[in-house]
């Protein structure tokens, strides 16, 4: 089965990371973290894919595929994201982000209801969060 894009909405995620990018540094200065938060917020509040996700596999959350597909995406650009120090040290996000079944439904469900303005905080602070459980180098935390 194919699934059924907006494709002006898709642009609008794509704007909208770019154009209106939620943090002062700007996109390009900004953490992996921010990067990926900014993006999940957007893909969820523009809903730009319109099929449901298999409801056999997803269950009650079939019907949150942009949720689903912004947070599995952001989870997958953060597995070897580079963190910039200040010092000139890059730390390498080396291990993938894993969360247990009833967080990732959890997140989804939040995820779904997201105002990127209101929410890309949280959203930064969360990856942030999950990334150093699995990747805990200590010049990182600084």
């Amino acid at each position: 089965m194919a699934a059924e894009i907006d494709l002006s909405k898709m642009m609008g995620v794509v704007s909208g990371m770019v154009q209106d990018f939620p943090h002062p540094l700007g996109i390009a200065d900004s953490s992996p973290f921010k990067k990926a938060a900014s993006f999940t917020a957007s893909f969820a509040a523009e809903r730009p894919l319109l099929t449901p996700l298999p409801e056999p596999i997803y269950g009650k959350l079939h019907n949150h595929q942009n949720a689903i597909i912004a947070f599995e995406l952001s989870i997958d650009a953060l597995e070897g994201a580079q963190l910039h120090q200040h010092d000139g040290k890059v730390i390498v996000l080396e291990k993938r982000i894993k969360t247990s079944k009833l967080f990732w439904s959890e997140t989804v469900a939040a995820i779904s209801e997201c105002i990127p303005v209101h929410h890309f905080q949280c959203l930064a602070l969360l990856y942030e969060s999950l990334a150093y459980q699995e990747n805990p180098h200590p010049s990182a935390r600084n």
